[in-house]
């Protein structure tokens, strides 16, 4: 369930303001973030992003469609980013591009591309700076990598 209000959400969790400003860890950090990239992601993508899920039990939170691309999205509240559900959409489906937002800094490795979340408000520049190749396999450093 996603709400248009990201403050609605957290006061429905009853997470303390104060909790999500200092960066402090709690239960509820993961489904927020979520909450805040998809509404980032709504005006950004060709079409509205999809939840994408196999019987398996692997899930991708946000598949979108960037022109004739299909990219997987994936958002994790903190810094420990394990994703196998990413990392085998990508092997299984071989996208140019698979995008994880996440407090982690910048970094593009192949089709992976880690993106902080407080750029999500710039998820289209990512995406074609992206796939139109000028984004390198590299650590990228600093708050904005040349988008």
């Amino acid at each position: 369930l996603f709400l248009f209000d990201t403050g609605l959400v957290g006061r429905m969790a009853r997470v303390p303001p104060a909790a999500i400003v200092s960066g402090e860890a709690y239960q509820f950090k993961g489904p927020l973030a979520e909450n805040y990239v998809l509404q980032q992601l709504l005006g950004v993508a060709d079409a509205p992003p999809h939840y994408y899920s196999v019987k398996n039990g692997h899930e991708i939170d946000f598949l979108l469609q960037h022109g004739t691309e299909t990219v997987p999205v994936e958002v994790k509240g903190g810094e420990a980013v394990r994703s196998p559900s990413l990392r085998g959409y990508v092997k299984n489906r071989n996208p140019r591009l698979a995008i994880r937002f996440s407090e982690r800094n910048f970094r593009r490795d192949g089709p992976m591309c880690s993106v902080p979340l407080y750029f999500a408000p710039r998820c289209r520049e990512v995406l074609d700076t992206a796939l139109a190749g000028r984004m390198g396999n590299k650590s990228l450093g600093g708050p904005d990598p040349g988008i």
